[in-house]
């Protein structure tokens, strides 16, 4: 995933780019290597971005997850079509070698924000922080929950317990969307 990236603020000026860091936590993922990762990529075309390429699994159980969305949301065809393309190209490139299962599908409620127009979208509305190593950072919380209400290079803001808190990208092991029922 070379090359600039969204601004988690880019919902309110996509002409901004992100030139910092990726989070902690999205470098920390099960990611596939950097060719597989570029070769994916190349296919992935406005409205859809990468979010991320998952190599899991071992032998005949290996699954090779290419994590897709769009700013508006992904549908099912784009994803089948998707899914059918990459098909194509991973087999001509021989991209894996032995045998594999290919999914292309969206990131879902229940997987970590990872990627910064992921965050964009999701500002104003509840998550859940979960910090890195509550030892290492005694003043944060292991688990903040409350509204988002900001995330830069340098880390997000929480709106929580009537104020705003501000958590480094390095303190935070992961950032999810918190369902309200």
């Amino acid at each position: 995933m070379a090359g600039t990236r969204e601004a988690p603020r880019g919902a309110r000026d996509p002409s901004k780019r992100w030139s910092g860091p990726w989070p902690t936590f999205y470098l920390e993922a099960n990611l596939a290597a950097p060719e597989l990762q570029s070769l994916i990529a190349s296919h992935v075309r406005e409205p859809l971005f990468l979010v991320e390429v998952e190599l899991a699994g071992d032998g005949r159980g290996r699954v090779l997850r290419a994590v897709v969305d769009t700013d508006a949301g992904v549908t099912v065809e784009q994803l089948a079509a998707l899914n059918r393309e990459l098909g194509r190209a991973l087999d001509e490139a021989e991209a894996v070698a032995g045998a594999y299962r290919l999914e292309v599908c969206s990131p879902g409620l229940d997987r970590p924000l990872r990627h910064p127009r992921l965050l964009a979208r999701a500002l104003g509305r509840p998550v859940r922080a979960l910090v890195a190593d509550p030892a290492a950072a005694p003043v944060l919380p292991a688990e903040t929950r409350g509204r988002l209400l900001g995330a830069d290079d340098e880390g997000i803001v929480i709106e929580a317990d009537g104020g705003a808190l501000r958590l480094p990208w390095q303190r935070l092991r992961a950032v999810h969307h918190l369902l309200e029922w």
